[in-house]
């Protein structure tokens, strides 16, 4: 299996719950700052390749992914109202590499680029970068015994 097939099929998991509550209308966000992650439309692009896309021309390492992981899932657990949709996670999910990538690592990609390779603007890949640091409350440090079944798979690629 590939860690982009097991990183979706996390992604996925962490849809599953939201499945009753989504409609075939664009569904309502109750935390405001999550509007910016919302797409107008559900994106055509699948996830599994969506993540190899990023994994492919961002070319970070497996941590980056694991640790994006788990700034997912702080979002979720810091804002219980937050609602992760098939129209928000592409986006939530590339703000959470992108943040990963940049707090890990010394020299990062310019934001534009991380722009083209998302699939949005450079003005809404900033505006998506600024309210996920606001939804974590700018708790970027992971600990390295963090052992969570999201990233546990991962872990197994390095």
């Amino acid at each position: 299996m590939s860690l982009s097939t097991i990183i979706a099929d996390e992604l996925r998991a962490c849809l599953k719950p939201n499945k009753d509550i989504i409609t075939s209308t664009r569904p309502l966000q109750t935390v405001e700052s999550a509007n910016v992650f919302s797409g107008k439309n559900i994106p055509t692009i699948s996830l599994d390749n969506y993540i190899e896309r990023l994994k492919l021309y961002i070319n970070c390492e497996n941590v980056t992914f694991s640790v994006a992981l788990i700034y997912l899932q702080r979002v979720q657990r810091k804002n219980e109202n937050f609602l992760l949709t098939p129209y928000n996670v592409h986006r939530l999910f590339l703000s959470c590499v992108i943040v990963a990538d940049k707090y890990l690592n010394d020299e990062f990609l310019k934001n534009s680029d991380y722009a083209q390779i998302g699939g949005v603007s450079n003005e809404e890949l900033n505006a998506l970068e600024h309210q996920l640091l606001k939804l974590l409350d700018f708790d970027l440090f992971v600990r390295e015994t963090v052992n969570s079944p999201a990233t546990q798979d991962i872990t197994d690629f390095f």
